[in-house]
């Protein structure tokens, strides 16, 4: 196991990337030394944990994302699980100014997000994976929420979604909170969204999952009543999407996992009542995910299968457009859900650069 903490205030100046690059995070005046912290009282203070494994071409950009808000009562801490690439020189290189880093195996990302919250003291909760990033500000406008309204579960912001060199491709601004719509949709962007201490002590992860933990505990927050908060405005985090990411590359673990959750929430002694009308959209919603994944990588019969699972589970989604769309078009063969899905993919960019 390699390890190290940091307590001190900082006198040196802010490190320098290692890599070449320009713009945000790379250069900027956002980072506060933390011999410079007016008003550290003011602002709650606020952890954030970033679990690792093998991703150091893209965790410098993280690290720097976090560090350069500038945020005056931050505990950042990064939990790698022994990677064997570049990652341990980047966390070295920034190691004086994280309040906790470690590198050895782990049970997996929750598990390394388990052991990272339990070292923090913040009042406010985020996890930042290691090939996100926070855009500019993000750390303030959580604060601010939480702030004015002490008794908030979650906020949640919206998100870019960017690709591997981190140019944006679309942004996603979520609706207003409520269960139904998160359980059709898991439109909730993790990296944009903090939450309160006394939520994750209530509730917190399952070392178990490795898919869909962060839709697990928002369902479980909805439905011991927390209270989310939309905030509208500009993004609060970039989401990249890659060829290697989970979320990219593993549908039928997402619809496991997200099985066995809504069988654990909904059909769990004591559930009252009320929930039990939303377990069939509960039990579709892996479904609709796996679904949409598999429409947007070209695999229109793997889709057409979710797609039919759906309509069995909650039959009212036989109205929903988009579903009738994906299922109708996948008939077509794969060269034409390809150029279908990338007809879709212009118009979201051409949306984007006009905004």
């Amino acid at each position: 196991m390699v390890t190290g903490s940091s307590t001190e205030i900082h006198t040196q100046s802010f490190p320098g990337p290692l890599q070449r690059k320009s713009g945000w995070p790379w250069s900027g005046t956002e980072c506060a030394s933390a011999a410079n912290v007016q008003g550290i009282r003011d602002w709650p203070r606020i952890t954030v944990v970033t679990p690792s494994f093998n991703q150091g071409q893209f965790l410098e950009e993280t690290i720097r994302s976090v560090l350069m808000q500038g945020y005056p009562n931050l505990e950042y801490i990064v939990m790698d699980g022994g990677s064997h690439d570049s990652s341990l020189e980047v966390i070295k290189h920034y190691a004086s100014w994280l309040t906790h880093w470690e590198s050895e195996k782990d049970g997996g990302q929750a598990d390394a997000i388990i052991k990272g919250f339990a070292r923090g003291t913040g009042q406010i909760l985020a996890w930042l994976n290691s090939d996100d990033l926070y855009q500019p500000g993000a750390l303030f406008a959580a604060a601010k929420c939480f702030r004015a309204d002490p008794g908030l579960g979650v906020a949640y912001g919206s998100c870019e979604t960017i690709d591997a060199v981190s140019r944006c491709q679309a942004i996603h601004a979520p609706p207003d909170f409520s269960l139904v719509a998160l359980l059709k949709s898991n439109f909730i962007a993790q990296p944009a969204t903090f939450f309160s201490q006394s939520l994750w002590m209530a509730i917190g992860l399952d070392a178990r999952r490795h898919y869909a933990f962060d839709y697990e505990l928002w369902v479980r927050a909805a439905v011991q009543g927390y209270r989310f908060r939309r905030v509208s405005g500009v993004p609060w985090a970039g989401f990249r999407v890659w060829e290697q990411s989970k979320s990219e590359t593993s549908y039928e673990k997402f619809i496991q996992e997200i099985t066995a959750i809504a069988t654990e929430v909904f059909d769990g002694g004591g559930r009252s009542t009320d929930l039990q009308p939303l377990r069939g959209l509960a039990m579709a919603s892996g479904w609709r995910f796996a679904a949409l994944g598999y429409w947007g990588s070209g695999q229109g019969a793997q889709a057409r299968r979710c797609v039919r699972e759906i309509f069995r589970l909650w039959p009212k989604s036989c109205l929903e457009p988009k579903l009738l769309f994906i299922f109708l078009a996948s008939f077509f063969g794969k060269d034409v859900t390809i150029a279908l899905r990338n007809m879709k993919r212009s118009v979201n960019r051409r949306v984007h650069h006009r905004s």
